[in-house]
């Protein structure tokens, strides 16, 4: 009889940890897919580079075609060699905008209307001189949008403005 309750006992403690174990993966299981839907959520995937400023695949002569031919999670590098770059840069979708050098990677908007426009969330402007503009920055949406490391001067109206609706 002993010998019979202590493999019993052996069996239901090796059935306890089994059911233990499966119930600890099933709840990690369970938190690393929360924590990846919540990191697809709060930042988008990265993407394709686009270059600005030299020449070769992927290459484009102006910021604007970059962002043109952009997609959402994509980043448009631009490098300071064909720099001031005059131009005014609408930006619709989720990118990341990165200058090579802020103080010599110059977007200049020649004096008049927004450098940069952006009309999207989620957009990463960085390691620019944004000078000569109406605005430098115009935001238009500017939920989770991240601008650092710039230079934003001379501008008629302000260096960086903020629309900020409220829906009813």
């Amino acid at each position: 009889m002993i010998y019979i309750y202590e493999v019993c006992y052996e069996k239901n403690i090796v059935g306890k940890q089994l059911s233990i174990g499966i119930v600890v993966l099933f709840v990690l299981g369970s938190v690393l897919t929360v924590n990846a839907y919540d990191n697809k959520e709060t930042s988008p995937i990265p993407g394709n580079i686009l270059y600005v400023g030299r020449s070769g695949p992927r290459n484009y002569s102006t910021i604007g075609e970059a962002v043109l031919n952009a997609s959402n999670g994509d980043t448009v590098f631009v490098y300071d060699y064909s720099s001031p770059y005059y131009e005014h840069v609408l930006i619709n979708k989720q990118i990341n905008l990165i200058g090579e050098n802020r103080e010599t990677t110059i977007i200049d908007g020649n004096g008049s209307g927004n450098v940069l426009t952006v009309y999207s969330e989620w957009v990463t402007i960085s390691g620019f001189t944004i000078q000569n503009g109406g605005y430098g920055i115009y935001l238009d949406d500017g939920v989770n949008t991240t601008i650092s490391d710039n230079i934003i001067k001379n501008h008629a109206v302000d260096g960086i403005s903020l629309l900020y609706l409220i829906y009813i």
